[in-house]
């Protein structure tokens, strides 16, 4: 702290009594005190305007005095230069204490031949209005939780100044730092990776489908289901019992993976947010990642489990069974020893029942199918249940359905375990980790009625939303130093 700044405490510490003198002198002055007995609310209303104009004119004084001090140097690159004031020049601040417009003193080189503006050794140089950083910070805390509405309200209410902030600032504002906030978190999980000795760009070419990843063909050792041979005479031969994954014999990573949709601005138009929940062995969360995109939530994802766990730490993933899972499982098998993939048990039973829905004759027909597949899929048996699916197919009403079905059960057999085995060794069978971490990082904030998002607004919400949850509101937000 400098010694302007302890000069500057002294001096407001002994001008404490004259402030409180001057709050209650503008009161009288301002409003004349009626003689009969008045509400304490409407004399509380009195005394918080008036300190609310007391502490914005003494803001943007300190900062007038400021100018002036640093102007008065009257120096631009050397001692030499010959320096000249050349007029003023308004710029709006928007503070915790209220609006209102600075006059900088701009300054004329005559040996550089340039135009400079002292002010901007405080505030960086901006043509339209500086935010401050409290308020910046103040108001995402507000947005983060509550509508933009209150959000825009609380701010006018808390500093006094009914002009601090206009709803369009106020929104631009949080998607601005929304996306220094993602940005930030590339920029920590790239260096992280590239810590590894990993190519982020080659990552991102196989996630965006520039690189054509090989078949996932083959069972994942110690929860998956063998291979589904291409012939299928029938459903005795099919009959496997996979064993169950090792994160009961090792300390393993565990993580969940899910989506939600949001609404969007035009009519029936949906936009899908990613999250992300890694937990440790016990159970206790590492961290909660997400985004907009599932190429940047993968990239932070992978981040996370090498920075906590390391190549060598067995990782257990819980999937929802998304067709760009099969670039995830590439990449994955890439840069862990192990790694065990788990079609999350309450989107596989989602799942069936919309196919079925769709193919059978009813609901009777659909619970008679229902029965007999779901069974077998607790159990692990991928192959018998897809048997009895293509019996199913000669009576449906609708086989295109029934195909779906199993081209969905197809492409995630490697990832079906022993649901049964599992639960009774008191492991976890589904993402509702990450189906929490959805509600409380999106549905709760954003899925009210009568809301819609655009995807700028709607990622910036749920970083900060992220950001708070994961205790890292400090590290992105720094505390003002020097008061």
């Amino acid at each position: 702290m400098s010694q302007y700044h302890f000069q500057l405490i002294g001096r407001l510490v002994q001008k404490e009594a004259e402030t409180g003198e001057a709050i209650r002198d503008q009161v009288i002055t301002e409003h004349a005190l009626p003689e009969e007995t008045v509400e304490i609310e409407w004399l509380e209303k009195l005394v918080l305007e008036a300190a609310n104009d007391v502490r914005r004119q003494s803001f943007f004084k300190i900062l007038e005095h400021y100018d002036a001090q640093l102007s008065g140097r009257r120096q631009h690159v050397t001692e030499h230069c010959e320096v000249i004031f050349a007029g003023k020049k308004g710029l709006e601040i928007a503070s915790c204490v209220g609006r209102d417009v600075v006059h900088r003193q701009r300054c004329l080189c005559k040996t550089c031949k340039q135009t400079f503006v002292p002010f901007h050794e405080m505030v960086p140089s901006t043509s339209h209005i500086y935010i401050t950083e409290s308020l910046r910070e103040r108001s995402c805390d507000l947005v983060k939780d509550c509508t933009y509405s209150q959000s825009h309200g609380f701010v006018q209410s808390e500093t006094g100044d009914p002009e601090t902030l206009c709803r369009r600032e106020l929104r631009n504002l949080v998607e601005t730092e929304g996306e220094r906030i993602r940005t930030q978190e590339m920029v920590e999980a790239r260096t992280t990776l590239h810590g590894h000795g990993i190519d982020v760009d080659e990552i991102e070419a196989l996630l965006s489908n520039r690189i054509e990843p090989s078949e996932a063909s083959g069972a994942v050792p110690g929860i998956c289901t063998p291979p589904l041979p291409e012939a299928q005479e029938g459903a005795a031969a099919f009959d496997h019992e996979p064993t169950t994954a090792r994160e009961i014999e090792a300390n393993a990573v565990k993580g969940s993976l899910d989506g939600v949709v949001v609404r969007r601005p035009e009519k029936r138009k949906w936009l899908e947010l990613c999250v992300a929940d890694v937990r440790d062995q016990a159970g206790h969360q590492i961290k909660a990642v997400s985004d907009a995109d599932w190429t940047s939530l993968t990239i932070k994802l992978l981040a996370v489990l090498l920075g906590w766990a390391g190549a060598h730490t067995p990782i257990v993933l819980f999937v929802d069974g998304a067709p760009v899972l099969k670039n995830i499982v590439e990449i994955l098998r890439g840069l862990f020893k192990e790694v065990y993939l788990i079609l999350d048990w309450y989107h596989l039973v989602k799942k069936c029942k919309q196919r079925l829905s769709l193919a059978c004759y009813g609901s009777t027909h659909r619970k008679q199918w229902l029965q007999i597949i779901m069974p077998l899929l607790w159990e692990g048996k991928v192959a018998h249940a897809i048997w009895q699916l293509r019996k199913l197919r000669k009576e449906a009403r609708n086989p295109e359905q029934v195909d779906k079905l199993i081209d969905y059960l197809v492409r995630n057999q490697a990832f079906i375990p022993h649901y049964k085995r599992r639960k009774e060794l008191g492991l976890t069978n589904g993402s509702h980790r990450a189906e929490k971490a959805c509600d409380l990082l999106v549905s709760k904030r954003m899925k009210h009625a009568g809301m819609h998002w655009r995807e700028e607004g709607s990622d910036a919400v749920l970083a900060l939303r992220t950001i708070h949850r994961n205790g890292e509101w400090d590290q992105y937000f720094p505390k003002a130093v020097g008061f």
